[in-house]
């Protein structure tokens, strides 16, 4: 079998989340089922780990716009060989669009959470310019052109069946979000607080992208209320993005300079050691399809607090995992409260929780079934060959 996966991920630097992780994990795990893949990403100048063992072709620069990705990959596949039976798989739909054109005979499969959303987000003002003409194109793709549309959240899931019913016969729900249990899972809290510089502080943690969807500012506002009540509170918040110096200027501006501490960007392989040293992790973001971190605190033991966006409401199922709140400053902060005041028999009854609900997310479950829809969209176009050719 073979694959081409098109997303603008640098499988050199795997340590972005949400698609583009996505898109290297599954990349990677079906590479090591003897799946041929092809990922056409983006280059940042590194150079490849010899641990990723797939075929890796560089279409843009990671730092170009996803829309100037979606070009140079449009002038790139005329001219790439690409069997007819290869399975084409993209994180966006639009992404699928120079194949759909150029390549109509390989199977497609799209993953997609809530359609637009980035565009409607970063470019209102001209969102209904090009809203008539994304959903002429959506609706083209989706009925004559797409086997599959895999969704991991309720909104998008939502979305697709309420504007095209007809969708529902593609339609499959598998989850974008994957643990891998021998790498995110419990460890001694106190040693990594010790290496990580937190040994005197109960820590509150976000990690992921510093972007306006994420809402930090929130989080920020709110621990401000957890920091009257818990003076040896801390606030970690691991990542990058283009929001930084906007939040770090808002730290400032509330007098939280030695209570909030901006981590950067840590390599995956320490991600497990770090979410380690939280008594809680905080997710308050505008929007969400299925974020992965979430399923990785649970994995490492931590109790998860978020505002209740994609499919949170599925994976934080109970209170003694974690509290799903309204948008709210004071409710977010009551429920950072709660866990950061566990006493030591809580927090481990807590702990083991977290760690019991985090295996329904393995990696391996979740990438598996990918693996069987691909496999049953090739089986059913080898039957109607053999039909036909009866």
């Amino acid at each position: 079998m073979r694959v081409v996966i098109a997303h603008p991920h640098d499988p050199s630097s795997p340590t972005e989340g949400g698609s583009l992780r996505y898109a290297f994990e599954l990349s990677r795990h079906l590479t090591e089922r003897g799946v041929y893949v092809t990922l056409l990403g983006a280059k940042s100048g590194k150079k490849l780990s010899g641990d990723v063992k797939l075929h890796f072709v560089s279409v843009a620069n990671v730092w170009d716009h996803w829309c100037i990705y979606l070009l140079k990959l449009a002038f790139k596949i005329p001219f790439m060989q690409i069997p007819r039976s290869a399975v084409i798989h993209t994180c966006r739909l639009d992404f699928m669009l120079p194949f759909v054109v150029l390549y109509p005979g390989n199977p497609k499969v799209v993953t997609s959470d809530e359609p637009l959303h980035d565009t409607r987000l970063k470019h209102y003002r001209f969102f209904s310019l090009i809203e008539f003409i994304y959903h002429i194109t959506e609706m083209w793709s989706l009925k004559w052109k797409i086997d599959r549309l895999i969704t991991d959240c309720r909104t998008a899931k939502e979305y697709y069946e309420q504007r095209y019913p007809w969708v529902k016969a593609k339609l499959k729900v598998i989850s974008t979000s994957g643990v891998d249990p021998s790498k995110f899972r419990p460890m001694d809290k106190m040693q990594m607080k010790e290496k990580f510089g937190f040994s005197k502080n109960k820590v509150v943690m976000f990690v992921g992208r510093l972007a306006k969807v994420k809402n930090i500012d929130f989080l920020i506002r709110s621990f401000v209320l957890v920091k009257r009540l818990i003076p040896n509170a801390k606030l970690v918040i691991v990542g990058r993005g283009e929001c930084q110096l906007e939040l770090k200027q808002l730290v400032r501006k509330l007098n939280l300079d030695d209570d909030v501490a901006f981590a950067g960007e840590i390599h995956p392989y320490k991600v497990p050691e770090i979410l380690n040293c939280a008594e809680v992790f905080a997710l308050c973001s505008i929007t969400e399809g299925s974020p992965t971190v979430v399923r990785e605190a649970l994995a490492c033991g931590v109790p998860v607090v978020s505002t209740n966006v994609g499919d949170i409401n599925q994976v934080v199922k109970n209170r003694i995992i974690g509290s799903i709140v309204d948008k709210d400053e004071i409710k977010f902060a009551d429920a950072l409260i709660r866990f950061l005041n566990l006493n030591e028999s809580e927090r481990r009854k807590v702990e083991e929780e977290c760690v019991e609900a985090s295996k329904e997310f393995s990696l391996e479950e979740v990438f598996e079934k990918v693996l069987t829809l691909y496999k049953s969209i090739l089986n059913a176009r080898a039957k109607i060959r053999n039909s036909d050719e009866l």
